[in-house]
């Protein structure tokens, strides 16, 4: 199996981004001065396109945020995400993320005409995704294209067997979709050779029902197998409300955390190796964020602004739904990206972030893990309050 973890320094970063310990700006001083003479550029720009229907995601994980989305009828079309997506380029951003907010970038008719976009203009690529659908077009653009090598894939697992698969994904189906998803890894792996090296990790998340050894083994044989170069062991985040069972059965509250983290953590360090590093974290514990609503002032949208699925600006991964219009920042299907991302006012620089935290607050979003903790450093500067 090829090693893509290469040298010291590369294991070391790739573990840190998945520990969310990623810097997404130089300091607080730099970035402070650059939002206020509106040259600040975006670390990255997240796009969560989404398919027509009713049900916007394949799956009905009952840990997902994106479970209370408000799933209206707007669509942006292909052509005018691939347009977005050349302004943003234009601009000067160099990494584009694809991932979803009650989606799967997967699941989009737009995505392989995305990715192409992106290579094409030599930018750094991410995906968050449960590949239960990979195109025979995606594999090809990936094939035949330049790929800078900090791209990555990252894979959303949390199981080892079909049954336990479907079991956490909420879907009452007998379908062999963990079976299906490792077949489409060892796809996107077998089109990774030497000069187009990209990041494929695989996460999984603990709970009751998938924290058995024999699932866990299971897990890391076949993704190592498949070639995947890293695997990280975590926790769900609780979704916005957690107040129905289902919920609170697969996202494990502190006591039951403790508790799995006591039984297996040194055992699953155990398997770490040099050609695929495996970890077990718990972010929230480390960065006393558990069940967390929020970390203010948030500049999120100053540093991964996000295009929804609906065709809209948002501030945040987290925030890319109808349910969040009083944040939005503007509907991209007709102004342009750089028009609405520096349509701001500092003149009051600590009265517009005091005002944004009040519509935030108001619009009850969560910060997700990385949010909170580069949050968390703004909010230690006392420069945006």
């Amino acid at each position: 199996m090829e090693n893509n973890l290469t040298t010291h320094s590369d294991v070391e970063e790739k573990i840190q981004k998945y520990k969310f310990n990623t810097s997404y700006f130089e300091n607080p001083e730099q970035l402070k001065k650059d939002i206020i003479e509106k040259k600040v550029i975006p670390h990255q720009v997240e796009f969560q396109p989404g398919p027509l229907g009713k049900k916007i995601c394949w799956l009905s994980c009952p840990y997902c945020y994106g479970e209370s989305a408000i799933n209206n009828a707007e669509r942006p079309s292909t052509e005018r995400l691939v347009e977005l997506l050349n302004q943003i380029a234009d601009g000067g951003v160099k990494k584009v993320t694809f991932a979803g907010w009650a989606t799967d970038p997967l699941n989009s008719k737009s995505i392989d005409d995305l990715l192409e976009t992106a290579l094409k203009r030599k930018m750094i690529f991410g995906f968050n995704t449960k590949p239960i659908k990979v195109s025979d077009r995606f594999i090809d653009i990936l094939k035949h294209n330049k790929i800078d090598p900090q791209s990555w894939i990252s894979l959303s697992i949390d199981s080892g067997s079909n049954e336990i698969f479907n079991k956490v994904h909420g879907m009452k189906t007998k379908a062999p979709l963990y079976d299906k998803v490792l077949n489409n890894v060892k796809r996107i792996k077998d089109v990774n050779m030497p000069n187009r090296k990209f990041d494929v990790s695989a996460a999984y998340l603990l709970n009751k029902f998938n924290s058995s050894k024999k699932e866990i083994e299971k897990f890391i044989f076949d993704f190592k197998n498949a070639g995947c170069n890293l695997l990280r062991f975590s926790f769900a985040q609780p979704p916005r409300g957690l107040v129905d069972k289902e919920q609170i059965e697969t996202v494990p509250l502190v006591d039951e955390k403790n508790k799995i983290m006591n039984e297996i953590k040194d055992w699953i360090n155990s398997f770490d190796s040099d050609n695929c590093k495996v970890l077990i974290i718990d972010p929230d514990s480390e960065n006393d964020i558990f069940y967390k609503n929020r970390t203010l002032p948030c500049v999120a949208r100053f540093v991964y602004p996000t295009v929804g699925f609906d065709g809209r600006l948002y501030q945040c991964s987290q925030s890319a739904a109808p349910n969040f219009k009083d944040t939005e920042i503007g509907d991209l299907k007709t102004k342009n990206f750089w028009d609405l991302y520096y349509d701001y006012d500092v003149s009051d620089f600590i009265g517009f972030f005091k005002k944004s935290g009040e519509l935030i607050k108001k619009s009850g979003c969560r910060c997700d893990r990385k949010e909170h903790i580069v949050n968390t450093k703004i909010s230690k500067s006392g420069l945006f309050e």
